[in-house]
């Protein structure tokens, strides 16, 4: 789904102390609305949708521009806006109800909340949830059994809802993929609560998996996500605060969590998961659980407030915005900064002329932050052969506090290439103190010399005495001593010394230089 794909992924074994976190008000001046949803478009952009309750026709759309810290209210009044999903950096779709038509709206921007498109569906009284699969294909839900698709990005939709129901009211939506999807809400007329619809072909065919969860007390389900075809989580209202979870694609259900005692009725209101282990849960009376291994256990974090907790936006991990009722909204600022563990610190390719051999180095986080690779390279200043293998894309890489990633780097020694040579792995990460890590990479691609052995029969012709004209040849063998084949290059008589002039060299083997010798063969 869009708002989880332009998350950063979050992961967290249970068991494991959570990161100690503060949460801190960042609500604009006059801000007094319930924030019913908050999604980040990048690292530093975040949209919320706030409105004044039930029956009331005043909304905002919130923005954020620097990392959740401040946020710019854009009035929308005339209507009530429950949901809201980003489509990219300046494009988001919010879905509600038009005070002018009491019917469902849906409007678009594309200038980061400048300006609005709308469009109103007359036949449907209210959508409730939105939720886009990539920046084209998007589903709305609503009452009278309404589910909208999109396929061009919210600007046209139809009505692919499971058949006409009055009295069916869809509260929320989730897609794992552009095929399977579901739809959570209630059957109004006779107060049934906890209704649920799965497709499997994009929203064509609607089939319902069930009134209520097995074991449930009555439940009536508001927060719906599914973090792939078969992990599905619900949360709303029970005797108890409920979270349900299956893991067989919707077929069975079990409890996750019912939590402490607090005054009845309660509610947890929203759930949002950022990778199969890592999720979140707020409700009424400042309630916030989180879990880290899929669901099967949920711990507390302490918001420090008693407001009832609406929506959710998480950004990483440990960082993020929870939204709650009468202009509640606080930032999730983690304890620990994220910090690189690389192993090791250079690689070194040993001595190669030729061929290929690629070698890998592991990033990990060093503590419980998680990690953030935004981006590796080889800078190769030598052009030497260095290249990198593996990962060329899909940043950016979330790396929880248990995952590392490994990275391939080659080393294809260039022709004529007679030295030792080096380059550097840039790692660029979410560290605030190293924020590119480097690894030195090295290859030795000095060619050795031959092994060239010569052998000569002697090392010293002794002629003798000889009376002028008498002259005397003396001769000398030249051989290989390896089957490294010699090369003679030249030959000649140094004539140095008293009577040096007196000496020749006579009788060459070949005409012609270099002369070849093989070993066996002088």
């Amino acid at each position: 789904m869009m708002k989880r794909l332009l998350l950063f992924t979050l992961l967290y074994i249970g068991g494991a102390a959570l990161a100690s976190a503060q949460y801190t008000s960042v609500a604009p001046f006059g801000y007094d609305l319930s924030t019913m949803d908050i999604v980040w478009a990048n690292a530093t952009r975040a949209y919320a949708v706030g409105n004044n309750g039930v029956g009331q026709t005043r909304s905002a759309v919130l923005r954020s521009d620097d990392n959740g810290d401040t946020w710019t209210m854009i009035d929308r009044d005339g209507l009530k806006l429950n949901d809201i999903d980003v489509i990219g950096d300046d494009a988001a779709i919010v879905v509600g109800k038009s005070g002018g038509c009491s019917c469902g709206i849906i409007e678009k921007t594309t200038d980061a909340g400048s300006t609005w498109t709308s469009q109103e569906f007359g036949v449907i009284p209210e959508l409730h949830g939105v939720d886009f699969v990539n920046s084209t294909l998007g589903f709305a839900v609503g009452a009278a059994g309404a589910v909208l698709k999109t396929t061009d990005g919210g600007n046209n939709w139809t009505n692919v809802g499971p058949g006409p129901s009055e009295s069916t009211i869809f509260t929320n939506v989730s897609f794992a993929n552009a095929q399977v999807g579901f739809a959570v809400g209630m059957y109004t007329a006779n107060a049934e609560p906890g209704r649920l619809y799965k497709t499997t072909n994009g929203g064509t065919a609607w089939t319902k998996l069930m009134d209520q969860p097995q074991g449930a007390d009555k439940p009536v389900f508001y927060g719906l996500w599914a973090t792939s075809e078969n992990n599905v989580y619900l949360s709303g209202r029970e005797t108890i605060r409920a979270i349900f979870r299956s893991s067989d694609g919707g077929a069975t259900w079990r409890r996750a969590y019912s939590g402490l005692p607090v005054p009845t009725p309660f509610s947890m209101n929203s759930v949002e998961f950022s990778s199969d282990s890592v999720g979140m849960s707020v409700g009424d009376f400042g309630s916030v659980v989180r879990t880290t291994n899929g669901g099967i256990t949920w711990n507390r974090d302490d918001a420090g407030t008693e407001t009832a907790l609406v929506g959710i936006g998480m950004k990483d991990r440990n960082n993020g915005v929870v939204g709650g009722i009468v202009g509640e909204l606080l930032k999730r600022a983690a304890a620990e900064q994220p910090k690189i563990d690389v192993n090791p610190l250079s690689l070194d390719f040993g001595k190669m002329t030729e061929g290929t051999k690629d070698l890998e180095v592991i990033v990990s986080p060093a503590n419980g932050a998680g990690l953030v690779i935004t981006g590796i390279a080889v800078n190769d200043f030598d052009d030497a052969g260095f290249e990198l293998v593996e990962p060329k894309s899909g940043f950016p890489i979330q790396l929880d506090f248990d995952e590392e990633q490994t990275i391939t780097v080659r080393f294809t020694p260039k022709p004529d290439l007679n030295e030792r040579v080096f380059a550097q792995l840039v790692i660029s990460t979410n560290d605030p103190l190293a924020p590119n890590k480097n690894v030195q990479l090295i290859g030795d691609a000095t060619v050795e010399a031959p092994n060239v052995v010569i052998n000569v029969s002697t090392s010293n012709l002794e002629f003798g005495t000889l009376m002028v004209p008498d002259t005397k040849n003396m001769s000398l063998t030249v051989s290989a001593g390896t089957d490294t084949p010699l090369s003679i290059d030249s030959l000649w008589v140094n004539k140095v010394g008293p009577g040096g002039e007196m000496f020749s060299l006579v009788d060459l083997p070949v005409s012609g230089f270099p002369i070849p010798v093989v070993q066996g063969q002088p």
